[in-house]
C-alpha cells in the first residue's frame, strides 16, 4: 500500500497543464463550482486539494461542452494567473484561453465514485 500511495504523491506533485479555449457566445459563466481554500487530504498533509480546483461541473454547460475536467486546478485566463479576487472579472471576456494543472483530477475523481470525499463548495 505504500508503494501506491508514493505513487499517489508523485502524481500530484507533476504539473499536468492544459489549455482549454472557449469561445463564449455572451457572458455566460462557465458552469462549474470551485474550491476557496485548499483542503488538506490526507493525514500527513502530503495531497492537499489547491484553491480554484473544479469540484463540480454542471451538466450542459459550457465547461462541460469544453471537456473541463473535475479536480483540475484553474492557474491561469488569458495568460493572467487567476486568484479567487479576480477569477470573476477574467471570465467576463468572451475569448478565453484557460491554463489547468490536472495533476489532482485521478483522485479526486476516485475519491467522488468512492464517496469517499463530501466537498463543501
Amino acid at each position: 500500500m505504500d508503494l501506491i500511495y508514493e505513487s499517489l504523491i508523485t502524481h500530484t506533485m507533476k504539473t499536468n497543464e492544459d489549455i482549454i479555449n472557449i469561445k463564449k457566445e455572451r457572458e455566460d459563466l462557465l458552469g462549474f463550482q470551485y474550491s476557496l481554500k485548499s483542503t488538506e487530504i490526507t493525514d500527513d498533509k502530503r495531497i492537499i486539494f489547491p484553491k480554484l480546483m473544479i469540484m463540480k461541473i454542471i451538466p450542459n454547460s459550457i465547461a462541460e461542452k469544453h471537456n473541463l475536467r473535475l479536480g483540475s486546478q484553474i492557474i491561469s485566463i488569458n495568460d493572467i494567473d487567476v486568484t479567487l479576487e479576480n477569477y470573476k472579472e477574467l471570465i467576463k471576456n468572451k475569448n478565453l484561453k484557460i491554463k489547468v494543472n490536472n495533476s489532482y483530477c485521478m483522485i479526486y475523481q476516485m475519491l467522488l465514485r468512492e464517496n469517499k470525499f463530501n466537498f463543501l463548495y
